[in-house]
């Protein structure tokens, strides 16, 4: 007995199943959680991005300082011209989708016109920003820069508010596994301990993000690196 065909829109339906939303290839070992949240394991930095005192790894996952006298590429209008700083390749229009970065202990990214006045302490900055994002010129990290963002810096995490930034989680030091959580339509970001799944801090704004929304990493020290990983359950 012959198998019955597949009508074509079973066909297309099978197929947008076994494809990432976000990156538009095919699912390897995806992660798709019952509440709608989305992991794709093949998220990755774009180069195109990233300042020119950074360094790519090779799989385009992990970024940090480049040492003295690495060779810079050019410059271009996506590249971050001031802010240690590079976008994720994927972008996010709708939906729900997570992602985790691990991080190296954390100085200060609040304004990246500002001294460094955490000399000795390293320092990073994990989040989101919008596809409007300034690239070129001074940036302060906040909601009305399109940047949702959380940092570390001497051995506390910050939220990156507006006027002035948030202390979060007391005397803790922060977490070496941060789990971004994006809700676009709800217009929510949130930070969770990538490994207990505590709440660390959420922003939330009074309606969905309006454009898309891409991974966002800083680093301002060889001793923060930083690698968006899959998420663990």
């Amino acid at each position: 007995m012959e198998a019955p065909e597949l009508g074509p829109g079973l066909v297309e339906r099978l197929e947008q199943l076994a494809t990432c939303p976000l990156c538009g290839g095919p699912f390897e070992d995806p992660v798709l959680l019952a509440c709608e949240h989305s992991f794709c394991p093949d998220l990755t930095l774009d180069p195109r991005t990233a300042h020119r005192g950074l360094l790519i790894s090779s799989d385009n996952r992990g970024v940090s300082l480049a040492p003295p006298g690495t060779p810079e590429p050019l410059d271009s209008p996506a590249r971050f011209d001031q802010l240690l700083a590079v976008l994720g390749a994927q972008g996010f229009a709708s939906g729900r989708h997570c992602w985790e970065v691990e991080t190296v202990e954390g100085a200060s990214f609040r304004d990246s016109a500002s001294e460094n006045e955490d000399a000795g302490e390293s320092c990073y900055a994990v989040g989101a920003a919008g596809e409007s994002v300034t690239r070129k010129g001074l940036i302060k990290l906040c909601p009305s820069e399109a940047v949702w963002a959380v940092e570390g810096r001497g051995g506390r995490l910050w939220a990156l508010t507006a006027p002035e930034p948030t202390l979060l989680g007391g005397a803790r030091p922060p977490p070496q596994r941060i789990r971004v959580d994006l809700d676009w339509e709800r217009g929510r970001v949130a930070f969770y301990d990538g490994r207990s799944l505590d709440l660390l801090f959420a922003f939330q704004a009074p309606r969905p993000l309006g454009e898309r929304v891409f991974p966002l990493l800083c680093t301002c020290d060889p001793r923060s690196p930083l690698r968006i990983v899959p998420g663990e359950g």
